[in-house]
């Protein structure tokens, strides 16, 4: 048995069943079984990667720099910056909207109406303080962006944090009611952030009272925001 033929047919099964797994996933089908077949032939590929490369590393010099001149190939080049690009595209969720196209062939396709889901956060629930509800509406069109929220005081210094950025969310994020607490006392400023793959913005909206009741906050084009309410307990 030739060890050589044996790690290139190894490292090729796996790519085969690595690009399946990964185009399944990519539709969204996220059973359990697909995403473990797929993290365990990726481990797989890797270790015979390393065979593989250590085994044929004269070749990928050959290919990397010039025997004659000793500087690096153009093909070495366009490569690694293709890899380059790629990965910081995908790092800063630039190519979230291709990663989240294939959401479309999955059951059901794409969600028809995102502006009016909701995800209920319960924050700050241990922390010694006033009890305050918020509502916070995206504008329908601006679906991924994601919602952090905190309360400052007049200073811009950071009091609670309600609601912080998941850099792991994937696809459209809902809409969310927020029961929360806060040691803050009037004047404070609400601060609320939505960040998206292409843009962040936030405002602050100035609460001078602590006296309860319910609080609609105005919004205008600087936040893609519909609504937001702010309740004191």
């Amino acid at each position: 048995m030739k060890k050589k033929n044996l790690i290139s047919l190894t490292i090729a099964f796996a790519f085969l069943i690595l690009g399946t797994t990964g185009i399944l996933l990519w539709l969204k089908q996220k059973a359990h079984p697909i995403e473990m077949a797929h993290t365990i032939f990726g481990l797989m590929f890797v270790g015979f990667a390393i065979f593989h490369i250590v085994n044929n590393w004269d070749s990928i010099t050959g290919y990397s720099k010039s025997k004659k001149t000793g500087s690096f190939q153009k093909e070495f080049i366009f490569a690694s910056i293709l890899a380059l690009v790629i990965l910081v595209g995908a790092l800063t969720e630039v190519l979230e909207p291709v990663a989240e196209f294939g959401r479309i062939f999955a059951k059901g396709g794409r969600p028809k109406n995102f502006g009016i889901n909701f995800e209920e956060k319960i924050t700050n629930d241990k922390i010694a303080g006033k009890d305050i509800f918020l509502l916070v509406q995206k504008n329908q069109e601006d679906a991924f962006s994601k919602i952090a929220v905190s309360i400052q005081d007049t200073t811009g210094k950071l009091i609670d944090q309600i609601v912080e950025l998941n850099p792991k969310a994937e696809g459209p994020q809902a809409n969310l009611f927020i029961n929360s607490k806060t040691k803050a006392k009037a004047p404070y400023d609400l601060v609320v952030e939505l960040s998206n793959p292409k843009e962040s913005s936030s405002k602050k909206f100035r609460i001078n009272s602590d006296q309860s009741g319910v609080y609609r906050l105005s919004t205008d084009s600087s936040l893609k925001i519909k609504q937001i309410l702010f309740e004191i307990k």
